[in-house]
């Protein structure tokens, strides 16, 4: 290497130097800058690897608890929340997991509520849809069921008691309805009004209906009390949807076929039977054996309905009772026929061969009447009443 020094710049004066550096050491000194870049880098880079597979994991993990969140809310647990404290996307997705969390938390607390308030169907269908003071007209089956001696019953019990001994009943009724696929509708006192075909209709609700009453005089009979209940069936065209106000809504259905049932309900105590159904019910209903009781027209109705009795399902009723219910139908007929005489003599027979003997003492005494006071020859032995 030659370099040109200058001892006084102002004396132009001038020395050359030649200075030489050994090509080893210089090279040495290469290689050792060279080596210490590639550590430096390979240092480098064996951090970035690190970090990446640091922040991947992180991001795998929370993209992990989020998917754990989402299985857990889709299992039906909404307690445990994402805990997820960064602000990025990932932290915007967790809160949103959060709040859909809460709110289907919330939405099953109200399913829980109106499963205890109404039926579970029935909170079904006010979660499903739009709740709206509207209706829509649909055929259902109404079953009326009544607890036949239950004030005389809880007369001398306490009030606490009483409440007792109702929620047991009514709730031994409920639970037989929904295992017929019937929803309870509302709670009258001692009373249930079930519906079969109402929010959800199929072509089983008239045979359910049927087969829920029977299990309902059963079980309530069989009851260690004096109690006994008694049913009322029809089935029509009904208006169901959600009435009341814009505040306060209950799904019900309304029409003439619910107002009809409560009278068939009624009318079992002037008949001495468990249960009355109307003509309709069963026609939709085959399924069954049932005993024509009578020709009526109830009170605010201005036409006559057939009335029967469900006495069981086909395959129950035995040949004695299929030949007690077949001399009833003749005895019937004969009335109807103003053949008094005849009828007379076959409810008279009844009255020694069968347990009803209150049925058989109704139309005696309606025979009675109308030896002395002739119904004309357009009667269609239709009984009219004029008292609820």
């Amino acid at each position: 290497m030659i370099r040109e020094l200058y001892l006084d710049p102002s004396a132009d004066q001038r020395i050359l130097a030649v200075i030489q550096r050994s090509y080893d050491e210089n090279q040495t000194n290469v290689l050792a800058f060279q080596k210490l870049l590639i550590q430096f880098y390979s240092i480098a880079l064996i951090l970035s690897v690190l970090v990446v597979i640091y922040l991947s994991r992180s991001m795998t993990n929370l993209i992990s608890s989020l998917a754990e969140a989402v299985k857990r809310i889709g299992e039906g647990n909404y307690d445990e929340s994402v805990r997820i404290k960064s602000r990025d996307e990932l932290g915007q997705l967790a809160d949103s997991v959060n709040t859909m969390a809460s709110g289907l938390q919330e939405k099953e607390r109200v399913r829980d509520l109106l499963g205890k308030v109404v039926s579970q169907q029935i909170a079904e269908e006010l979660l499903s849809n739009s709740v709206e003071l509207s209706g829509e007209e649909r055929t259902a089956t109404i079953l009326f069921s009544d607890i036949r001696g239950f004030t005389s019953y809880c007369e001398d019990l306490p009030p606490q008691k009483v409440l007792g001994e109702l929620n047991k009943v009514l709730s031994c009724i409920s639970d037989i309805v929904e295992a017929h696929n019937g929803v309870v509708d509302k709670f009258q006192g001692d009373a249930v009004m079930a519906l079969f075909g109402a929010p959800v209709s199929s072509k089983n609700d008239a045979a359910n209906a049927m087969a829920a009453g029977l299990e309902i005089i059963s079980a309530v009979g069989s009851a260690e009390n004096p109690l006994s209940a008694c049913v009322g069936i029809n089935t029509g065209l009904v208006v169901a949807g959600n009435l009341g106000s814009a505040n306060r809504l209950n799904y019900s259905v309304i029409g003439d076929a619910v107002n009809l049932v409560a009278r068939l309900e009624s009318l079992t105590r002037l008949y001495n039977v468990a249960n009355i159904v109307s003509a309709a019910s069963m026609s939709a209903a085959p399924g069954f054996v049932y005993r024509e009781l009578d020709e009526v027209q109830v009170v605010s109705k201005n036409r006559s309905v057939s009335i029967y009795e469900l006495v069981g399902a086909a395959d129950t009723v035995t040949p004695v009772k299929q030949e007690e219910l077949a001399l009833f139908a003749s005895a019937l007929a004969a009335y109807r026929q103003q053949d008094w005489l005849r009828a007379r003599e076959q409810f008279t027979q009844l009255l020694e061969t069968c347990d009803n003997t209150a049925l058989r003492r109704v139309f005696l005494q309606r025979i009675e009447h109308y030896e002395d006071n002739p119904p004309g020859p357009d009667w269609q032995g239709v009984y009219t009443f004029d008292k609820k």
